[in-house]
């Protein structure tokens, strides 16, 4: 962790973004901020003490940084924490179980509300694994959708979760 704290930085652009130093500083949501803590992040890396700013306050980016340096927490934690504020605006009504009655009553279901798109089934199954730590406690549920799984199964998963991570190497066409 020494070796990766003292990564220089470089921004390019018009916009200039100020550092956390901390978690807390970032401004991201409690359930958030304590599940940063249980997946054992004690300080941000130098990667994820820029983006986090830059993607609270709306800003595209472009990051490049090496292996082990924290780039999929450094998009994860805002995206997940800011969705975290708004679950349950985001949610769908649920039916009364009292008068619920099947085949009858329409039924609910899940819509994705981010698709998180990467190029191997490897690295979508990672990212897959971080978002469950980081929406460990809440109401946003990740699934992960892969060439060569089911295609029944894995469309379920999509409208029953919140999150999904798509690898694009596959002949799955949808």
């Amino acid at each position: 962790m020494l070796r990766i704290a003292c990564i220089n930085v470089t921004q390019e652009g018009n916009v200039r973004i100020a550092p956390v130093r901390t978690f807390k500083d970032a401004g991201i949501h409690p359930a958030m901020l304590d599940n940063v803590g249980l997946a054992g992040y004690g300080a941000p890396t130098p990667i994820q003490q820029y983006t986090l700013p830059a993607i609270k306050k709306g800003y595209d980016i472009v990051a490049c940084a090496q292996t082990g340096s924290g780039k999929t927490a450094a998009f994860l934690i805002p995206i997940l924490s800011n969705l975290m504020g708004k679950a349950k605006k985001l949610t769908a009504p649920r039916p009364n179980p009292a008068t619920f009655e099947k085949g009858v009553t329409p039924g609910v279901r899940a819509e994705p509300l981010v698709l998180i798109i990467c190029p191997s089934r490897e690295l979508a199954t990672q990212i897959f694994n971080e978002a469950r730590r980081f929406c460990y406690r809440t109401m946003l549920r990740p699934s992960v959708i892969y060439g060569g799984g089911p295609i029944r199964d894995q469309v379920c998963y999509l409208f029953i979760n919140v999150l999904a991570c798509r690898e694009t190497d596959s002949d799955t066409d949808w």
